[in-house]
Parts: structure tokens; C-alpha cells; sequence
């Protein structure tokens, strides 16, 4: 009897023991990062990098409730950049983050997101950008004025892109509301309105 209880012991620590790994490969293999931002205000900060009001490092999911970026600037991504040079990089809310009057001296002034590496498309850790219920309303940018996608992959969801401008001269001033860099893009139920580009795509422009 005394051996039957210890081979038992020794059948459950190594149960256990299995457990733990299955788990740890498993946490190794999702490093996706998860972030909540709720009931904040990011105003009137300035960069001359990307993400003027936030910066988001990929993989990364992150969910914002009731969250005003506003009056935000930099090179990139005046309002919310998102750095996703591999795997998905998701910005979701419940339809309270409003990013207005965000502007960019290069490209999306109320939001940017991608890469400008894309190098990976093909490839298990190609990256994909994920937008859901959002309001970019009233940014400015030479391009992309709303938002500006540039990665392998993209999906925006349930979200709102009005009053927004591409503002260049120079270089055409290309998508008022949403330029798309050679991004495999996909759309649901989207509102495109009111926007306005010195050069073309006035609502959206798309590259290949």
C-alpha cells in the first residue's frame, strides 16, 4: 500500500509538472501585450516622432474607453501611432476614444498604423492592424489626414473618419480621410464623410 501512495504522488507531481509546461509554451508562443486605458484625456502634446497624444509598440491589443486624444502632433501619427512591424496589433473601444484635431507633418494625423519596413508579408508574423470603433474626426496630414495604414494587414471596424484633411501641396496631398499604403485592407461598416484632400482620394486613397 505505502508504494501504491507514493507512485501515485509521483503520477500526480508529474501531471502537474506537464500542466505547467503545456502552459509556459503557450505563454511564450501569445506575447501579445494587453493594455485598458479608461477616462483619460491626452491633449496638446507634441513629438517629433510618432504618436503625439499615445504610442503603441506591437503585438499589442489595447482597448480604450472613454479616452479624448486632442489637438496632439507629431511626424506620424499626430493622435495614436501604432509601431506593428509583426503580428496584430489591435486598438479597439467601446465607441467612447474620440481622437480629434490631431495632426501630423508627415502621414496620418489622427492615426498611424503599420510599418514602414513590411517585410514579413507572407510570412506567419506578418503584421496586421486592427481598428474598431473609433472616432477620428478633424485631423490634419501632407497624407492621410484621418489615418494612415501601412502594414500587411488591416481591418477597421465600426468607425467613424469625418472632417478630416490631407493638407500637402507639394506632394499632392493624398486621402483626406484614409490613406492606405499597400495594406490588404478589409471594411465593416465604416463612415467615411465630410473630408477633404488637395490631391486625390478625398474620403480614401489606395495604393498597391
Amino acid at each position: 500500500k505505502r508504494t501504491q501512495r507514493k507512485n501515485q504522488k509521483k503520477n500526480t507531481i508529474n501531471k502537474t509538472n506537464n500542466t505547467q509546461t503545456k502552459e509556459e509554451k503557450n505563454n511564450h508562443k501569445d506575447n501579445t501585450t494587453k493594455k485598458t486605458t479608461k477616462a483619460t484625456t491626452t491633449k496638446k502634446n507634441t513629438t517629433t516622432n510618432g504618436g503625439g497624444g499615445m504610442y503603441f509598440m506591437g503585438p499589442i491589443s489595447s482597448s480604450l474607453r472613454t479616452v479624448d486624444i486632442q489637438e496632439n502632433s507629431g511626424q506620424f501619427g499626430g493622435g495614436i501611432a501604432v509601431n506593428c512591424e509583426e503580428g496584430t496589433c489591435a486598438i479597439v473601444s467601446d465607441g467612447s476614444a474620440q481622437l480629434q484635431q490631431n495632426t501630423a507633418t508627415n502621414k496620418g494625423g489622427n492615426f498611424y498604423g503599420g510599418s514602414s519596413a513590411q517585410q514579413n508579408c507572407g510570412l506567419a508574423a506578418a503584421s496586421s492592424v486592427q481598428v474598431k470603433n473609433l472616432q477620428l474626426v478633424s485631423g490634419e496630414a501632407p497624407n492621410g489626414g484621418g489615418m494612415y495604414l501601412q502594414s500587411c494587414a488591416a481591418k477597421v471596424e465600426a468607425t467613424v473618419v469625418k472632417g478630416n484633411k490631407a493638407t500637402s501641396v507639394s506632394n499632392e496631398g493624398l486621402g483626406g480621410g484614409i490613406f492606405n499604403d499597400q495594406t490588404s485592407l478589409a471594411f465593416k461598416s465604416v463612415i467615411v464623410e465630410d473630408n477633404h484632400a488637395e490631391g486625390s482620394g478625398a474620403g480614401v486613397f489606395m495604393t498597391g
